[in-house]
């Protein structure tokens, strides 16, 4: 579970130089967002799977770490070329 201390350390390192009124919205909801990743991973266990990103990407094409990272690759190795040139 994420601290307030976790997040300002994160954007000290980050080198992000908000105020703490600026991030004061984001450790507010912290407890909202703790409550919602353990409601995913429960839904996940309950429909049988380890967890909610396993269970995110089967109704994918992308069913496993098997198919998902040589797909990745291969779409790197396309839009490479095309990204260096317009960047």
């Amino acid at each position: 579970m994420l601290s307030s201390w976790n997040i300002l350390g994160f954007l000290y390192r980050s080198g992000n130089n908000h105020t703490y009124q600026e991030i004061q919205p984001v450790i507010a909801n912290l407890g909202v967002l703790d409550k919602l990743i353990a409601a995913r991973h429960e839904l996940a266990e309950i429909m049988g799977y380890k967890s909610y990103a396993q269970f995110a990407v089967h109704p994918n094409i992308a069913s496993s770490r098997d198919v998902v990272m040589p797909f990745l690759l291969d779409l790197s190795k396309i839009v490479t070329h095309k990204a260096d040139e317009e960047f």
